[in-house]
């Protein structure tokens, strides 16, 4: 954190098949505005990291862990 602004990182795993930079985006964007809101911080930057692909899940919000 520095000035009010934070870069963060997440690492998770994502069913499979799923279309990886559509999912990413999609969680990059989740996740900045769901932390802005709770916490008013700006967001200069996430990173998500995929681990591995998962056969039998599907794309849900979850519970960060």
């Amino acid at each position: 954190m520095h000035d009010g602004s934070v870069r963060l990182g997440v690492s998770l795993e994502l069913p499979y098949p799923v279309d990886i930079a559509r999912a990413g985006g999609e969680i990059r964007h989740y996740i900045a505005e769901r932390v802005s809101h709770l916490t008013g911080l700006r967001i200069d930057g996430i990173t998500v990291s995929v681990q591995r692909l998962v056969v039998g899940r599907s794309l849900r919000r979850g519970r960060v862990e």
